[in-house]
């Protein structure tokens, strides 16, 4: 395979992380009025509900920074591919991953923290009816749905659960509350 070809096939592959980078950034730091739901942008072009209530966008400055810096590298190893320069797209290439990765290390804890749901929404077992002790349904009895947690009374409600519809789901949860 021709090294410039392969070069261009790596930066566009970075491009591509970067982007999805930006997008879990974004998305781990977007909160609701008055809340701090997780939402997508991207969503609410297409009638997110949750996206619908008009949420707010923000990315962590220290992140924000190192994107710049990302698209600078990418520029500049883009530029080196059109010269024929392997050597300087390699190493601007390498520069790019070592931001993304960075970027990536920082933003985890925030998106751990915000799109954990706190306690299960139900107080009976979706799927089969059965009264729920929220503090004592263990997290592998639990799924999330629509930003909530969802906690079922056995092992097999859960793979249930996992074969029903979007529309079966959120008629199964109204019940059980």
């Amino acid at each position: 395979m021709n090294r410039i070809l392969f070069v261009g096939m790596v930066l566009g592959a970075l491009l591509a992380m970067a982007g999805l980078m930006v997008s879990s950034q974004v998305r781990a730091q977007t909160t609701a009025p008055g809340g701090d739901r997780p939402a997508c942008g991207a969503a609410e072009k297409a009638g997110c509900a949750v996206c619908k209530g008009g949420m707010k966008m923000k990315m962590m400055p220290a992140c924000a920074a190192k994107m710049d810096g990302v698209s600078k590298a990418l520029e500049a190893a883009k530029a080196a591919v059109e010269k024929g320069d392997k050597e300087a797209a390699l190493a601007e290439l390498a520069k790019a991953q070592a931001m993304l990765a960075e970027c990536h290390k920082m933003m985890a804890p925030a998106t751990q923290a915000q799109t954990a749901p706190a306690g299960i929404v139900n107080k009976t077992c979706p799927i089969m009816g059965s009264k729920l002790d929220p503090a004592k349904v263990p997290g592998e009895l639990t799924r999330v749905f629509r930003g909530q947690k969802v906690g079922f009374c056995c092992a097999g409600c859960p793979v249930a659960w996992d074969k029903l519809t979007d529309e079966q789901k959120q008629a199964a949860l109204d019940k059980s509350r």
